[in-house]
């Protein structure tokens, strides 16, 4: 009894925020209107689909982006040290 009431009630609630959010909304930025879904925490949630990128997007941020390879670490210039002193 009383899930059915807080879903009556966020039904409500949500109707009251879905016609708040469209007044204030920026048709430009946001061209679909909100509904009452959109606040209600009760609604099923829409199907959101994640686009599927292929293999080749993650080669090209991951390795074609670095500048050294993993345990190559960085080129030195001729003059430059290693950093490690001799005296301890």
């Amino acid at each position: 009894m009383a899930e059915g009431r807080s879903r009556a009630e966020w039904s409500y609630t949500s109707s009251i925020l879905a016609l708040i959010a469209n007044t204030n909304r920026d048709k430009k930025r946001k061209p679909t209107p909100f509904v009452p879904a959109d606040f209600n925490p009760w609604s099923k949630k829409r199907d959101v689909r994640i686009p599927v990128k292929g293999v080749r997007v993650l080669k090209q941020v991951f390795v074609d982006g670095r500048k050294s390879q993993p345990g190559q670490g960085r080129k030195r210039s001729p003059g430059e040290s290693s950093g490690q002193s001799g005296t301890g």
